[in-house]
């Protein structure tokens, strides 16, 4: 069938349109919260890290940088595996970044005006109205600024998504009937797209497994794999972590041939 991933701003009604759609496909629904859990629990870091690295953007200067960034890598990978096995609905920050490529996947925005969001925020917190207004800002400029720095592109832009859905105006199951009629159209499991989520499962799990590696001081590292072909690119600090990189993937069954493009620092 499909991969579906809900992106919304705070409040704007994304985990009840995932809800909705996790009942009407019969699809799996992945959370954010289960994701890290999931994450946490197969690479051994705890969630409070893996929620501050998708949290928190790195900063330039700042000392555990390339740190927030492989916990991205093992957040990928988790992301990854989950969806392989096809028909989920995942509703939480940067799903349709995560699956970047893959032609069944359908990235939806759901957006709301202020005025729903505050109401939907204060029927769920004891918040008072102008604190609301201010929590929901920060939220928002947090999520906008770690997407940015992370990724290179601004999360409001509607060219980032296949699909925008404003639930102020559009009722859940009307909402529900439009993704499944796009869902139905454009966006079936093809054996070619499936072996792209395949390759990119394979990918994010190496590329996890060398950022886990506390012996390789990598940062730019890009893993792709076709047809279990793995090319390396990017930089390493030395020639040592070159070949430690080369060996920690030659490892890894699956693989049938490595290129390395990688460049040293050192």
């Amino acid at each position: 069938m499909a991969i579906i991933t809900i992106s919304r701003g705070t409040f704007s009604g994304g985990k009840a349109l995932a809800q909705t759609l996790g009942k009407e496909f019969g699809y799996r629904l992945l959370s954010r919260e289960e994701l890290l859990q999931a994450a946490a629990e197969r690479f051994g870091a705890s969630e409070g890290e893996l929620e501050s690295a998708l949290t928190h953007r790195p900063g330039f200067l700042e000392r555990h940088r390339f740190t927030r960034l492989h916990y991205i890598h093992c957040v990928q990978a988790e992301m990854a595996r989950a969806v392989q096995s096809d028909n989920v609905v995942y509703h939480g920050q940067a799903g349709y970044l995560l699956l970047r490529g893959v032609a069944h996947h359908l990235r939806v925005k759901v957006v709301a005006d202020l005025e729903y969001r505050i109401k939907a925020a204060m029927e769920r917190t004891n918040l008072t109205r102008d604190r609301t207004i201010e929590y929901i800002k920060e939220l928002d400029e947090a999520r906008d600024k770690w997407v940015e720095r992370v990724y290179g592109v601004d999360r409001n832009d509607p060219t980032c998504y296949d699909l925008v859905i404003n639930l102020e105006q559009i009722s859940l199951p009307a909402a529900c009937a439009i993704v499944a009629e796009v869902v139905q159209r454009d966006f079936q499991t093809t054996p070619e797209s499936q072996r792209v989520v395949d390759d990119l499962t394979f990918a994010s799990a190496i590329r996890a497994k060398i950022s886990i590696d506390r012996d390789i001081a990598d940062d730019v590292l890009e893993i792709e794999v076709k047809d279990g072909v793995v090319t390396i690119t990017g930089t390493v600090r030395s020639l040592n972590d070159a070949d430690r990189v080369r060996a920690l993937v030659k490892a890894m069954p699956g693989v049938k041939r490595i290129e390395s493009k990688m460049g040293t620092r050192w």
